[in-house]
């Protein structure tokens, strides 16, 4: 994903998800978070490649297609969780999932949930990258960059890199 990379990522994820399924790290409630995390993020980064005419298939790719289904999945497993942080990441994904979709108003209601339960957690870059989402929802074609911008004042070399962990852009560049 940092690489830009999606359909490896998504295949590198197919690939070990599927390697994994009966092994006892699997059971570890992190590792379950991460997995449906990052199959949402890089399921959602190539709907945005292909939403935008980018996309760039890998022929080599061995793994299945990620289906929407595969999306769709990860994001209510991380819905049905107790912890908090899992809750934040799902309406992170689950608005950024919206807005790719042309659904503005229930991507707003998931970003402002996720904005609330980051701030109420002090996880600052995924506060930010809901505001930046807000934003471009507000205001299409206009850019917000609070998320680059913490990072750059943090002394991230690649800010544009980084941001592709967190967060899936709603409109063209």
């Amino acid at each position: 994903l940092y690489r830009g990379e999606h359909q490896q990522a998504c295949d590198e994820i197919s690939r070990f998800r599927e390697a994994s399924r009966r092994s006892l790290i699997c059971r570890v409630t992190l590792v379950q978070v991460v997995l449906d995390c990052l199959t949402a993020l890089s399921g959602l980064h190539l709907r945005r490649q292909r939403r935008f005419g980018t996309e760039t298939v890998s022929a080599a790719s061995e793994a299945p297609p990620l289906r929407p289904s595969s999306i769709r999945n990860a994001l209510r497993r991380l819905e049905n969780r107790r912890e908090e942080f899992p809750r934040m990441l799902a309406a992170l994904l689950r608005g950024l999932d919206y807005g790719l979709r042309g659904r503005d108003e229930s991507a707003v209601l998931m970003l402002k949930s996720c904005v609330e339960l980051a701030e109420g957690s002090g996880a600052v870059p995924y506060a930010l990258a809901a505001r930046d989402a807000l934003q471009q929802l507000q205001q299409p074609g206009g850019e917000s960059e609070l998320l680059r911008q913490r990072m750059l004042d943090e002394g991230v070399v690649n800010p544009s890199a980084l941001e592709q962990l967190y967060t899936v852009r709603l409109h063209r560049r």
